[in-house]
């Protein structure tokens, strides 16, 4: 009884490309991170809500991601609310706080909070370690198929 080698070299080839996506994604989130911190300008702001953004089911039980909406004053005195672009699960703050928020300042409503895990900079390198994990799992499986096609020559 032969091992199927197609299927060795197909998840090869696939775990790669997904690996590749994610670094690409990563990097590309990290840039776009890095120029909003570049450009905003901070403020304080009070928390004026937690809402729920997104829910999914992972392990069979459902996470939430909550995104504090946060209410700040402009340099010109117009006030602003607005939902903060990450989230975090657990709630990254509660109603009523003060916290110190990044705003855009040609589009104040792109505001996220300065510090914690809900800060801008952290889905990036994330995706890079996720992808760049996935690249070496794609690379292993390829070096199998090639040890087992070619090298030992085993049959398909």
């Amino acid at each position: 009884m032969g091992i199927p080698m197609l299927p060795v070299l197909v998840a090869g080839v696939l775990a790669l490309l997904g690996g590749a996506f994610f670094v690409w994604r990563g990097r590309l989130h990290g840039t776009a991170d890095r120029e909003f911190v570049r450009r905003s300008r901070t403020a304080t702001a009070e928390v004026v809500d937690v809402v729920t953004v997104d829910t999914n089911l992972v392990d069979g039980e459902l996470q939430t991601v909550w995104h504090p909406v946060v209410r700040f004053a402009l340099p010109d005195g117009q006030v602003v609310e607005a939902q903060a672009m990450y989230g975090t699960d657990p709630a990254p703050t509660r109603p009523g706080r003060r916290e110190v928020v990044r705003y855009d300042p040609a589009d104040p409503t792109r505001v996220a909070l300065a510090q914690g895990m809900s800060s801008p900079g952290r889905l990036g390198p994330l995706l890079v370690i996720l992808g760049a994990a996935v690249l070496g799992v794609g690379l292993m499986t390829l070096m199998l198929w090639v040890l087992l096609a070619l090298v030992l020559r085993v049959p398909a």
